[in-house]
């Protein structure tokens, strides 16, 4: 069987304690891992998201993908909720002298992050971080990928549409409509039109 994200985006985490849809995947477009998976804990009527670590889940297989985590610990896992966060206060501009306008607790703010490193540990904090794209420690969400144009040295290589991986969630190829496929290898930005360019 393999992996793709479309297919783990489809699956549901299978545990002892039942069977939990899954809503979003988070990776790191600096090696192309998966880091989170955003789980749905709720009923019906109602949406429960937490966050767990890849390094809780298995191998999917026909029936599901296999998440070693009880519903206790699922219960205590950090919660994703962007609907509820308060939109942040700008901080103060400055006017320089020669009539460049900038923000000193802005610039300081964007340089502590930038040296924050990457979570790599089990579980992710309680109060997990997230920016004003709603990334989560600075990840990237799969489903904002999945669509994006792809862009070649010779103009467009395609729309992509699923992201092929190994057996331990590493990200390998891009497919594209049409069955094409690209090597991740060969990403080299995101432009600001928002499109994907590669080598």
């Amino acid at each position: 069987m393999t992996i793709t994200a479309r297919t783990l985006m489809a699956a549901k985490a299978k545990t002892e304690d039942g069977d939990f849809p899954v809503r979003e995947l988070f990776f790191s477009s600096r090696d192309w891992t998966l880091r989170h998976v955003l789980v749905d804990l709720g009923g019906w009527l109602s949406r429960e998201e937490v966050l767990v670590t890849i390094r809780r889940f298995e191998r999917p297989d026909d029936s599901g993908w296999p998440l070693a985590m009880s519903r206790a610990e699922l219960d205590d896992a950090p919660m994703l909720d962007p609907a509820s966060e308060p939109a942040p206060d700008l901080p103060p501009v400055v006017i320089g002298p020669f009539g460049n306008t900038f923000s000193p607790l802005l610039a300081a703010t964007v340089g502590m992050e930038e040296s924050m490193p990457e979570t790599s540990g089990d579980d992710a904090p309680s109060d997990v971080m997230r920016d004003g794209s709603g990334r989560v420690f600075r990840l990237e969400r799969m489903s904002e990928w999945i669509g994006r144009e792809a862009f070649g040295p010779e103009g467009p290589l395609g729309e992509i549409t699923d992201f092929r991986m190994t057996d331990d969630f590493r990200m390998t190829d891009a497919l594209l409509k049409g069955d094409g496929i690209v090597s991740l290898s060969r990403f080299r930005r995101l432009a600001d039109q928002g499109h994907a360019v590669f080598g």
